[in-house]
């Protein structure tokens, strides 16, 4: 397996491999998303402390993702905070 950091929050994996598990000995959080050719992939603990794959074997090509749920709603907030001083600045 060939583990490639491609950014802070993307990590690509390519492998080939019998059927079973990928284990990514980074560690887990739950705002991990994982795919591959097919499409999404589940991201699963796997020791408490790791990320696992489940895979069909053979040739595998998975990106994974960090995407923090809380990302689009901070986004809207500091959005919000933007129109917000504008307004005020305006009304001066």
């Amino acid at each position: 397996m060939t583990y490639r950091l491609v950014d802070p929050h993307t990590v690509r994996l390519d492998a080939r491999t019998p059927p079973g598990f990928l284990v990514v000995l980074d560690g887990h959080h739950p705002d991990w998303v994982a795919e591959d050719e097919s499409g999404p992939v589940p991201v699963l603990r796997a020791q408490g402390r790791y990320r696992a794959l489940p895979t069909p074997g053979g040739e595998r090509h998975v990106t994974l993702r960090y995407r923090p749920r809380w990302r689009g709603s901070a986004l809207a907030l500091a959005a919000l905070s933007g129109l917000a001083v504008t307004a005020l600045l305006a009304r001066r």
